[in-house]
């Protein structure tokens, strides 16, 4: 089997093959692998609430995002990035917020990455994890998404570390929606029986395939 690469890697070559200009990293990451590490970029930001990590913005991505619609940052109001991976708080409510600023705030042939959509078991999405490396509920978003927004389109697919959803606007503004009886009450069991179809789950190698043609 062909050994998956890690996101950093992944979302640095894919910042390289689409020309992109700019990155947004919502959470930072301490590893030397995290993309915001690896991406050269005159115009790449992030935002952390841990300034330890040495965020572009020691803010929470609420109050970044409130702040940057305000025009209260050294940045426009309208401005817009061409990737951006999410990677902050992992509840779904807040995973949500995140995902609808950064559309807000994507260019049109952009991606929004988001992390920890396919969870490993059913302890990593617990909403109190022990420990690091915990998924929380980020996928229910991912699903929801699937069932209830035509305007983009959206895959995951496994990485050496967790997993990776990729969302894409939908310029039609039209696609075959998830049925919203399929896993009605947003069971793990009910996802993790068939990611193929809940979260649209694609083997990693095939996404530029799909970013391609979704």
């Amino acid at each position: 089997m062909k050994k998956l690469k890690h996101r950093g890697d992944l979302i640095k070559e894919t910042y390289e093959r689409i020309g992109a200009t700019s990155y947004l990293e919502l959470g930072l990451e301490k590893s030397p692998r995290a993309p915001f590490k690896l991406i050269s970029s005159s115009s790449k930001h992030s935002v952390d609430l841990n300034t330890k990590t040495k965020p572009t913005y020691g803010l929470s991505t609420d109050a970044f995002f409130d702040n940057l619609n305000a025009g209260k940052l050294n940045l426009p109001s309208n401005y817009k990035w061409d990737i951006i991976f999410i990677d902050a708080c992992h509840a779904a409510e807040f995973v949500y917020r995140d995902l609808i600023n950064s559309l807000e705030h994507l260019n049109d042939d952009g991606i929004i990455f988001m992390h920890d959509v396919l969870p490993r078991s059913y302890q990593y999405t617990l909403e109190r994890p022990l420990g690091k490396g915990h998924a929380q509920d980020a996928w229910k978003v991912f699903h929801f998404l699937l069932k209830t927004m035509p305007e983009v389109h959206g895959c995951t697919f496994r990485e050496s570390h967790g997993g990776l959803g990729a969302v894409i606007k939908n310029p039609s503004q039209t696609r075959p929606l998830l049925n919203k009886t399929k896993n009605v009450f947003y069971s793990f069991r009910g996802m993790n029986g068939d990611t193929q179809k809940m979260l649209n789950e694609i083997p990693q190698s095939k996404f530029i395939q799909w970013h391609k043609k979704p």
